[in-house]
């Protein structure tokens, strides 16, 4: 393997595709001041492949331009190496999370469910808004979220990869060609139709119904051709009406806001992301963000080995930590937000015991209060000066926390969901058509 990049310094590789190659590397980043740091490092298998080449420039060209705490930062573009210097995220794919959840059957908390929705429904919303060089909105198109492109890391944070498949504008793919993941995408883009923003939170409602459920929305037990045909139809037509009545069953604040992304028609969903943020913050409660940094705090713990940057480069495969057995807190994490009503049982001693099971210390976690008098008014769009302008992230570089009291239960209609077959978790790069900016 070549030792340097550039002049970064390469530690190992992290992951590797068809079209190109990851590398953990050290090196000095421009404009971050003199300090080295890790990065990652994205260069192309076949720097000959025209295609491939304007794929990564288009990809940096985007990452550029769009700023959010929640996507991958773009250090520079060594043109000599056709290679991406960007951010290392130092965490796990929730594709990662999923596996070993249900592999030990202990499902993802409902609450930092919603916490992961908001900051992914906030970037592809940013994404959407932020103006190019023209002055006007991008209307970035992402078309490829699932599990294997958003990451969390041990401090709680939530980043969406792999922009290589983003567009500007509404794309007609009857003329750049439909691309994707099937089990992950809208009705509209699995017939080959033009997509927009709606898509994207499409696909979104699939990857939250999937964190709640601890299963795909769309699932695939066998690979026949009679089987596999029938699926394509169902995603065609976001049939999944047995889907909606379960997840109705368990979870009955979330559902409807998890069935509204998934209605077949994009004009039935909800208007944008940022939309989609506010109704999902007001299902929580607490400091914003805890959430989720407590369910880090046990997957970290408990679910996944995350070995240190220091053994990476080492070399060394060991696991970091040992992995714990302590599944009731998780249970009783994963209960849907409950307005109101009696705190959850606390934990004898700092620890919840089951038998023939070990015990993970910590604070207990504290129920969600309300104040006296009535719900705060939760957190209000700001008023939008031109259409696509609006802007608005939550405080504290995390999702919203005022709750206010659950409307009445929506009538639900019959809703869409979709899923993922073999994917890595890496920043995959995929070719363009000719002529495809």
């Amino acid at each position: 393997m070549t030792e340097k990049i550039g002049k970064y310094q390469i530690a190992r590789e992290l992951g590797s595709g068809h079209f190109g190659t990851v590398y953990l590397a050290w090196g000095e980043v421009p404009n971050r001041g003199r300090k080295q740091r890790w990065v990652a490092i994205k260069r192309l298998n076949d720097s000959a492949d025209r295609k491939a080449r304007q794929t990564l420039i288009h990809e940096f060209a985007l990452m550029e331009q769009v700023k959010h705490r929640s996507l991958v930062k773009v250090y520079e573009f060594l043109e000599s190496e056709y290679a991406i210097v960007m951010e290392h995220v130092h965490g796990v794919t929730l594709r990662q999370v999923l596996d070993q959840c249900s592999i030990l059957g202990t499902p993802v908390f409902a609450e930092a469910a919603a916490e992961i929705g908001c900051e992914i429904a906030d970037c592809l919303y940013q994404s959407y808004v932020t103006p190019g060089k023209s002055g006007k909105p991008l209307h970035l198109v992402h078309r490829d979220i699932k599990p294997e492109n958003v990451m969390v890391t041990p401090n709680g944070e939530v980043k969406v990869l792999d922009f290589g498949l983003a567009r500007v504008g509404r794309l007609d793919p009857r003329k750049a060609g439909t691309v994707g993941t099937p089990l992950y995408m809208a009705p509209e883009q699995a017939l080959g139709r033009p997509v927009d923003h709606q898509t994207d939170l499409f696909a979104t409602g699939l990857l939250l119904y999937e964190l709640l459920m601890n299963r795909p929305a769309y699932r695939v037990e066998k690979l026949s051709l009679e089987e596999i045909d029938g699926l394509l139809k169902r995603i065609e037509k976001a049939e999944l009406r047995q889907e909606a009545a379960e997840i109705s069953r368990r979870f009955a604040q979330l559902a409807p806001i998890v069935l509204r992304c998934l209605k077949p028609s994009p004009r039935q969903r909800f208007e944008d992301g940022h939309e989609l943020m506010l109704e999902l913050s007001r299902t929580l409660s607490g400091k914003p963000g805890a959430n989720l940094t407590e369910f880090c705090d046990y997957c970290f713990v408990d679910l996944v080995d995350l070995q240190p940057l220091s053994s990476l480069e080492n070399g060394d495969s060991s696991p970091s930590r040992p992995r714990g057995q302590d599944k009731r807190r998780v249970e009783q994490m994963a209960k849907p937000p409950r307005p109101g009503g009696p705190p959850r049982p606390p934990r004898p001693g700092g620890a919840s015991q089951r038998p023939g099971s070990g015990s993970r210390g910590g604070p207990a976690r504290p129920s969600p209060t309300r104040p006296a008098g009535g719900p705060p008014a939760g957190p209000q769009r700001p008023a939008a000066a031109a259409k696509g302008g609006k802007s608005w992230s939550p405080p504290g570089g995390a999702a919203p926390a005022p709750p206010k009291k659950e409307p009445p239960a929506r009538k639900v209609a019959e809703d869409s969901s979709a899923r993922s077959p073999d994917e890595t978790g890496m920043l995959d790069i995929v070719s363009m058509k000719d002529g495809e900016e």
